[in-house]
């Protein structure tokens, strides 16, 4: 009789041990990142009132609980088209650090949206090729110092464990150029987590 209770005590502890773990196979799933997991980003952004005009973007950043932080280095060529109907290029470099907030996401994070914005400081310097004849003064400097921030909005799909699309629009509102002050663009990249 002993032995016939600590079967069936047996197969209760089993049976318990089993439904548990098929209930928490359930809810685990492979979580795409993690807090403090570093990340590589490489990024093509192109003007969003002018799609021919194309710059490029890296970052790496960190990720956080509730989002992650970035620092990175964009660069953008640019066309003006000045008062004597001649277009002139002018190129903008900047590095910037921010902060994006995950809004939504699917439980393996396998998609997130998130919305944030980023500082940055560069430097623009009009007709760096000299293309621009010698009797047209355009009134402007070599070049202006730039600072302002960049409002964001940016979704990743991961395609697989560690590589991500990256697509997105941003905003940078310049406080120091004399050409423009506002730049939408759109940005279409991949991530990599290291």
């Amino acid at each position: 009789m002993y032995s016939s209770i600590n079967t069936r005590h047996k197969a209760v502890i089993v049976m318990v041990i089993v439904a548990c773990l098929m209930m928490c196979s359930q809810s685990l799933s492979a979580q795409r990142t993690s807090n403090r997991q570093s990340m590589v980003s490489i990024s093509a952004v192109s003007s969003l009132l002018r799609p021919q005009e194309v710059g490029a973007e890296i970052s790496y950043g960190q990720y956080l609980l509730e989002g992650y932080w970035t620092a990175s280095a964009k660069g953008a060529m640019h066309t003006l088209v000045t008062s004597s109907d001649i277009r002139m290029r002018f190129l903008d470099m900047t590095f910037s650090g921010g902060y994006m907030h995950r809004l939504v996401c699917t439980r393996s994070r396998s998609i997130s949206l998130y919305a944030g914005g980023d500082a940055f400081l560069g430097f623009e310097t009009y007709d760096p090729m000299n293309e621009l004849p010698s009797n047209i003064d355009t009134g402007l400097p070599s070049g202006s110092f730039l600072y302002g921030i960049a409002p964001q909005v940016v979704a990743e799909f991961f395609l697989t464990g560690k590589l991500a699309l990256v697509a997105g629009c941003s905003s940078p509102v310049n406080f120091s150029s004399p050409i423009t002050m506002v730049r939408p663009n759109l940005i279409l990249g991949l991530r990599m987590n290291i």
